[in-house]
């Protein structure tokens, strides 16, 4: 048991220090630089443009498959983060996923707008499947250009 809690203070202290490094990193390097500025509107204006833009008949099923979106890609890129499999050098918040902005932002929204104009799932998966092409060889390469996305071990 003495090992346990040995471990977990260690791990403890371990985090406080990075918590304490992170935070001067993010105030000094990230917070309202020209990338903490875009990752602001890419949370923002995809939201913007849903509230101008969806269909109030199918809002319900439309908020499901954005919740269901935003769930899971925020799962994923914690796991990713975590296991260092990628990184975010800019960050829109110190603490929490790192690629908030595109968690809670652009991703869940295109689904959900894609979800909207796309009522048959032959032509629903035909829009995902060019959606997911663009995200990954497209936004991704913008995103580490702009330096918001870094690969670390992700091929």
């Amino acid at each position: 048991m003495d090992d346990k809690w040995q471990v977990y203070e260690k791990v403890r202290e371990i985090q406080k220090e990075l918590v304490k490094v992170d935070k001067t990193g993010w105030y000094n390097n990230e917070f309202l630089t020209w990338q903490w500025w875009l990752l602001l509107a890419i949370l923002v204006f995809p939201w913007i443009l849903f509230i101008l833009l969806h269909k109030k008949r199918r809002l319900v099923p439309t908020m499901l498959v954005g919740t269901f979106t935003a769930l899971i890609t925020v799962i994923y890129d914690v796991v990713g983060s975590d296991y260092s499999l990628w990184g975010y050098p800019t960050e829109l918040v110190r603490a929490g996923p790192g690629a908030l902005a595109f968690d809670l932002g652009i991703v869940p929204v295109l689904f959900m707008m894609l979800y909207q104009y796309f009522s048959r799932w032959k032509s629903y998966i035909i829009a995902l499947l060019i959606m997911a092409w663009a995200y990954a060889y497209i936004g991704e390469n913008i995103s580490v250009k702009l330096e918001l996305y870094t690969k670390i071990k992700w091929q």
